[in-house]
């Protein structure tokens, strides 16, 4: 069991860390199949480097940071690229949503996209 009681699931052969990432999940494909949005990916990963030089951890292993979705979203025109993630308990004071709020600044700098909490 996880930290914060979330209870993983399954939905479509994809395991979600909790029930309301996995419910999120049903709501995008049926905003995907309605139109409102496109491209929907689960689980997308982004490699956080600087000027090709992974980040490491003091164990050398690589840096990431695993979002829970990536679509686009329609806005006026045009199709913005949408990076969102799950969060149910937010304590800021936490070490791991401190740590998550670094790795989404480096995501957001690195990558140019902003991370979207539902």
């Amino acid at each position: 069991m996880s930290k914060f009681k979330a209870k993983r699931t399954e939905v479509d052969g994809i395991m979600f860390a909790s029930k309301k990432e996995a419910n999120r999940y049903v709501e995008l494909k049926l905003l995907q199949r309605v139109g409102a949005i496109r491209s929907l990916e689960t689980h997308p990963a982004f490699d956080l480097s600087i000027n090709g030089e992974p980040l490491l951890t003091p164990s050398n292993r690589k840096i990431r940071y695993e979002a829970d979705f990536e679509y686009e979203e329609k806005v006026g025109a045009e199709w913005c690229r949408v990076i969102e993630d799950c969060k149910g308990y937010m304590n800021k004071g936490d070490p791991t949503y401190r740590l998550f709020a670094l790795k989404a600044a480096l995501v957001r700098v690195l990558h140019g996209v902003t991370v979207r909490i539902t």
